[in-house]
């Protein structure tokens, strides 16, 4: 039997999905419900949305669109293997300086994906979904930064748990699953290239809590790597490069953020990402870091269904009249292709996707024990 306030929780879920709407030109089906409109999501989230202040501009012009900065000349790393841990996101509910200030962070954070600085009456980049109005689905931030997540999908989740980002950088201070980002090569002058990055989701190895002083050890969990080789990340790009000491990395494939809130577990797959972070010259710590991409809409809208049958399995029948209206409504934020090209015949199939982070020296370990798959309860009920 589910509890009185997963029931509460599962409400609250509901009722803010149907209720952070904007105009539409909808019709009675919810497949064509009102639009989300969530532009004043979050202020600021962004320290991240300063890695390459050099390189962006404050007004949106076509010539300084927010981009991380170029190459410098090639110059092939010197120095050992490197490994950072995230120890903090910025999601979008505070300043840069961290106090808080939940109104227009996403404005400020990311990047421009689609090379275009676009207004309320600008066309996307692709067709909205369910009978989205443009002008609801997409504008862009400062320079413009694409930022769906936080105009339309951060209101939700600040809604549903307003203390969320900070419970979650518990978590990552804690140790007990963060991204990591590792070097099989650096070195400590300000501009190398190519350069090696890889991507790995790890923990702290031991049972004490982190020290965050470059000393602890982190360990990567299996489904990071190939063949139980740490050495052999899943996740990887030889196209990397150190301009003055801003770490500028693209990644083609996929990874996946795990956000607990309010008891339930949403999974963020990210695709076709773009890492940049400010290097210390004695490569301790990565400050303003800057995370960018996009969220394929099926991988994302399957998230919120388990999220959904955790708090009442009977919202796993996928015809659930509600369960529809909320899915169409995630699906309304959708502004973006995921493949990064530009084409108003194709339905969008992306949110375009940007947060911040800070990350510390650790040392990288070995392998640790495979984990239990989380289940999903509609798969349990189905069988």
């Amino acid at each position: 039997m589910q509890s009185h306030s997963a029931h509460r929780r599962l409400s609250a879920l509901a009722a803010l999905f149907l209720s952070a709407c904007g105009t539409s030109e909808a019709s009675e089906d919810p497949k064509n419900g009102d639009t989300i409109d969530g532009a004043d999501a979050a202020d600021g989230a962004a320290d991240g949305a300063d890695a390459a202040d050099g390189a962006d501009a404050t007004d949106g012009t076509p010539d300084d669109l927010a981009a991380p900065p170029p190459p410098g000349a090639e110059a092939p790393p010197d120095g050992p293997p490197v490994t950072f841990a995230i120890r903090k996101i910025y999601f979008g509910d505070t300043n840069p300086d961290g106090t808080p200030n939940p109104q227009s962070g996403w404005t400020k954070f990311g990047y421009d994906l689609d090379g275009v600085a676009s207004t309320p009456t600008d066309a996307l980049p692709c067709k909205p979904r369910n009978n989205a109005t443009p002008k609801n689905v997409h504008t862009d931030g400062e320079s413009g930064r694409d930022n769906g997540f936080g105009k339309n999908i951060l209101p939700i989740l600040l809604g549903l748990q307003s203390d969320f980002s900070s419970k979650f950088n518990e978590q990552q201070n804690s140790g007990e699953r963060n991204l990591l980002i590792d070097f099989a090569a650096l070195g400590t002058a300000p501009n190398y290239g190519p350069l090696t990055t890889r991507l790995m989701v790890g923990q702290a190895a031991g049972e004490t809590l982190p020290t965050w002083t470059g000393t602890d050890v982190f360990d990567a969990l299996p489904s990071s790597v190939v063949d139980g080789q740490v050495t052999e990340p899943r996740i990887s790009s030889a196209e990397g490069y150190l301009t003055d000491d801003v770490l500028v990395s693209r990644f083609p494939g996929e990874f996946t953020i795990t956000l607990f809130m309010a008891g339930f577990k949403v999974d963020l797959t990210i695709s076709g990402v773009t890492f940049t972070a400010q290097l210390d010259t004695a490569r301790t710590s990565a400050t303003s870091g800057v995370i960018a991409g996009v969220l394929p809409i099926d991988e994302f809208t399957a998230s919120v269904r388990k999220v959904i049958g955790a708090a009442d399995p009977s919202f796993c029948d996928p015809t659930s009249p509600t369960l529809e209206s909320i899915i169409s409504q995630i699906e309304q934020s959708a502004d973006s292709l995921v493949d990064g090209s530009r084409d108003a015949a194709r339905t969008c199939d992306a949110i375009s996707f940007g947060i911040g982070f800070e990350a510390s020296l650790v040392a990288l370990g070995k392998v640790a024990e495979e984990q239990n798959p989380s289940v999903d309860p509609c798969d349990e009920l189905n069988q």
